[in-house]
């Protein structure tokens, strides 16, 4: 799927330019470094500065940017980590995702009106058990140990929504299922399911490790690979779609399907596995419905699942243990 940026829709039409201008937020992260590689394939202007030179729980850090026009903002910075983190710090998640959600809105209403802006909401806000559809985000409450988290992104799309309604401007919140792919950072931090159970599996590979799984492995995920997500994303843009869309890949696994399945890409025989029965394991189920963005996007092709993985894991195996 071929996409250019070029026309993009902007609430005034872009004339006499070859490019568009693009600010991004969080663009240092797994998912903001993808988005980036692809816009960069446009020539299109890029201005994402890292937390070190904008700090968004600030919002004089902002300011810095207002004398410049921006067709279109990628807002995809939140306060957050994966595994257990919402529900060791609920209190500092809400503060600081509320500071960082208001001040980019505040920002987008008051200096860039003339900007399509683009957020990212979770799977987190919907409550567990519903239809996670599109209608269902703001029903029930999120999972207990993801309630702030997911309500701190409800309130980022409430508040798009209501400056939408006041003031007339454009926006779109995409919901994600589990992004993974090439690219992704191993560091300090707990790293999200998927790219737990490959490093789990390289070490046991290449370090004789024990692989620690949360929980009796049965807890289902759905997953879509970073760059199909990112395609999608910028198709949806181009084209102007408004509101909240899921965007998935309309298929769940149990973590032990997954482990296998990496296990067997790495092949591992014999593999030494130990279920954590004490272990946090959130949610029983979280695959979205992608019945809108199928309807947008009818012939969309996805990664097959072990492409996707086998490049995934190269990618990880080659940088950290090669």
């Amino acid at each position: 799927m071929e996409i250019t940026l070029v026309n993009l829709f902007c609430r005034y039409p872009i004339q006499r330019r070859f490019n568009i201008k693009i600010f991004i937020t969080g663009g240092n992260g797994f998912l903001g470094k993808t988005l980036i590689r692809y816009l960069r394939k446009n020539d299109n202007v890029i201005v994402a500065p890292d937390s070190k030179e904008l700090d968004l729980r600030n919002h004089r850090f902002l300011q810095g940017f207002t004398h410049e026009r921006f067709d279109v903002i990628f807002h995809l910075a939140a306060w957050t980590q994966a595994g257990n983190f919402a529900s060791k710090y609920p209190g500092s998640q809400w503060i600081n995702n509320q500071l960082i959600n208001t001040n980019v809105l505040t920002w987008w209403k008051e200096s860039q009106p003339h900007a399509f802006l683009v957020s990212i909401g979770t799977s987190c806000s919907y409550e567990d058990g519903s239809d996670f559809d599109e209608g269902s985000y703001l029903k029930g409450l999120p999972d207990g140990d993801l309630l702030t988290y997911g309500s701190s992104k409800r309130m980022l799309y409430i508040g798009q929504m209501a400056i939408e309604k006041e003031f007339g401007l454009k926006s779109l919140v995409a919901v994600p299922a589990t992004l993974y792919g090439e690219g992704y950072e191993l560091n300090n931090r707990q790293p999200h399911f998927i790219f737990d159970l490959i490093k789990k599996s390289l070490n046991q590979k290449h370090h004789s490790q024990p692989i620690r799984i949360w929980g009796n492995g049965n807890q289902k995920r759905e997953i879509i690979f970073v760059e199909d997500f990112v395609k999608i994303l910028i198709h949806l843009v181009k084209n102007q779609t408004t509101g909240l869309i899921n965007i998935g890949s309309g298929y769940e696994h149990d973590i032990n399907f997954y482990l296998n399945e990496i296990l067997n890409i790495c092949d591992i025989k014999n593999p030494i596995i130990h279920h954590d029965l004490q272990a946090y394991v959130g949610v029983l189920s979280k695959k979205l419905s992608i019945n809108r963005v199928k309807t947008l996007l009818p012939d969309t092709r996805l990664t097959n699942l072990k492409v996707g993985l086998t490049k995934t894991i190269y990618d990880l195996e080659t940088r950290y243990y090669l």
